[in-house]
């Protein structure tokens, strides 16, 4: 056998390397290796992701851009965490805004898809009180920051 050989050549390289390259080739012949769609991070979250040969491209909601925007003008680009703070929740008072500001969904997007753009569910809070949320949710839930209700839950109610 000649020393250029595919098969000697391919011989000579480690595994990996031959793994990497079958794949490669494999990629290029299908027909769908043009556009491939990556499943979205969450359903109703700001971006969603395209795959296109390797990158990601991010789409933008306008809409829910929009919101933030409505909802902050509305709040006068303040925190409002002065208003939950009389709650008397200690922890929450304690913490002193700082970072950007953030437009708060108080029913989460995931369980109330209908009130995604609605100006009544949503506050202005700055990054540190908006982190705090999470990791408190019952006392979220109580002072007002947080509601839990389900879409059907509220179907029911009316």
């Amino acid at each position: 056998m000649n020393s250029l050989s595919p098969k000697t050549y391919e011989e000579g390289k480690s595994r990996a390397a031959r793994y990497q390259a079958r794949r490669r080739e494999r990629q290029c012949e299908s027909p769908s290796s043009k556009l491939k769609t990556a499943p979205a991070s969450r359903e109703g979250s700001k971006t969603t992701s395209l795959r296109r040969t390797g990158r990601l491209k991010a789409r933008v909601d306008r809409k829910l851009v929009e919101w933030s925007k409505k909802v902050r003008e509305r709040d006068g680009n303040q925190c409002q965490a002065r208003k939950f703070s009389e709650m008397g929740v200690y922890e929450f008072t304690v913490l002193s805004c700082s970072g950007p500001l953030d437009a708060h969904h108080i029913a989460e997007r995931s369980l109330r898809p209908d009130l995604k753009y609605d100006l009544k569910n949503g506050v202005v809070l700055c990054r540190q009180h908006h982190s705090w949320i999470p990791l408190n949710r019952a006392e979220a839930t109580r002072i007002g920051l947080l509601n839990g209700e389900t879409y059907e839950v509220a179907r029911k109610a009316i």
